[in-house]
């Protein structure tokens, strides 16, 4: 076994592995008759992109940026070369998930010893969350792709400083044009990469900042010249904002049903009613049940049941919390670290109890949880860490073979601690 999966052809059957997983799973589902939700707008702005080479919803207005317009440019290549086809974009979305997890073997040789890296890109190509959201015309498995590859290149030690400058910045700038939230740390990240890297020169981090930058000011500037007002991310960040707080109390009778703005306003005003719902609600309720809103958020971007229990996200929990844990004394990791950090804060605030939110960084989840696989490994007998690792999955298949009964129980819980 070690010879068959060692070095760069250990690589390759990885690759073929998570490809194959994915096509399989994608065959298996077949591709969706109807799109529902986010899908929708987001096939609007593709085509729309594709018949008019405008970027615009699909309200007889037409929406302008009430979507970052990276998923919808990917869509819209897909649809340019194979028509306004769905399996299309699955295939297109298995290879991405493939080559994440190519990207993720890349990443994880620059920062833990053997076997570990190869360890992480299989968990990789067997994770379920990262499966399933190949099927899926949304855009956690581009947002993930991208946010690998930027990582990836930021630590490729065989590279110049500024290639892995203009290669990260690039990635999480790409990022950023899919999902905003990521912006906040990928400046502050530049701006401390020397002190987080400490052999990392100041003009190559400056040099990826300002590719970040770029990225942003042209989405802004796109905005202003359309809205004539700021617009750094979508027209429905008080939409998230709202629900990211009423969500996790929708059962609340007294807070009567959850706000939905008037018929016929523009996207702008309607984040403007969001906005003075939002200030409505913190008003009317105490402190104690917003910070209990937030923390059932929190606790749902982490919830392991879909409804079904995703063992390979599950059994991972311990090793990534001790990796993260480990990662304080190791600077290395503070980079990616405040990427977990960052977008689980943001997830917390904004859109409301989602878990597939964690689908967009599960890879660098299960970095460190390679990472702390290999700090037991070093604190620990191999036997004994063997042994345990062992009885934690025979506990997880049997969460796995019980799980409607489980999953019944979490409910009860969750009921009895946030009602």
């Amino acid at each position: 076994m070690n010879a068959i999966l060692s070095g760069n052809r250990g690589v390759f059957l990885v690759g073929l592995l998570a490809l194959a997983v994915r096509l399989a799973f994608v065959w298996s589902q077949g591709a969706p008759a109807r799109l529902s939700n986010d899908a929708v707008e987001y096939d609007a702005y593709a085509v729309h992109l594709v018949s008019a080479g405008e970027f615009a919803g699909s309200l007889p207005a037409g929406e302008r940026a009430s979507r970052m317009p990276g998923y919808p440019l990917f869509l819209a290549i897909v649809y340019f070369l194979c028509g306004h086809s769905f399996l299309a974009v699955q295939w297109a979305q298995c290879v991405l998930g493939a080559l994440t997890c190519l990207l993720l073997y890349v990443l994880a040789q620059s920062l833990l010893e053997k076997p570990w890296p190869l360890l992480c890109a299989i968990a990789c190509a067997l994770n379920w969350d990262l499966i399933q959201s190949c099927s899926s015309i949304l855009s956690e498995c581009f947002y993930a792709f991208l946010i690998t590859a930027a990582f990836a290149a930021l630590h490729r030690g065989s590279w110049s400083p500024w290639t892995r400058a203009v290669g990260a910045g690039a990635g999480l700038g790409c990022a950023y044009l899919v999902r905003p939230e990521i912006l906040p740390w990928a400046l502050l990240l530049f701006v401390a990469l020397p002190w987080l890297l400490r052999s990392f020169p100041r003009k190559a981090a400056s040099l990826g900042l300002l590719v970040v930058a770029l990225c942003a000011a042209v989405w802004t500037t796109r905005n202003f010249a359309i809205f004539h007002r700021l617009v750094p991310a979508t027209t429905k960040g008080s939409c998230t904002l709202y629900m990211g707080l009423r969500l996790p109390l929708r059962d609340s009778a007294e807070l009567g049903p959850v706000y939905q703005p008037l018929e016929g306003l523009d996207e702008l005003e309607r984040d403007r009613s969001y906005r003075s719902a939002f200030q409505d609600l913190r008003r009317r309720l105490s402190w104690p049940r917003q910070v209990k809103a937030y923390l059932f958020d929190l606790a749902s971007a982490y919830y392991p049941f879909l409804p079904d229990y995703d063992i390979t996200y599950a059994f991972l929990v311990p090793f990534f919390l001790f990796g993260l844990w480990t990662a304080r004394h190791r600077r290395v990791f503070w980079p990616a670290a405040g990427v977990v950090l960052s977008l689980s804060a943001a997830f917390t605030f904004f859109g409301g109890p989602v878990s597939r939110y964690r689908f967009g960084f599960i890879p660098l989840l299960i970095l460190f949880a390679g990472l702390g696989a290999q700090a037991l490994h070093e604190r620990i007998r191999p036997k004994l860490l063997r042994a345990c690792a062992a009885g934690w999955g025979i506990l997880n298949i049997a969460v796995w073979l019980l799980a409607p009964s489980w999953r019944g129980l979490v409910l009860h819980l969750r009921d009895v601690i946030w009602r």
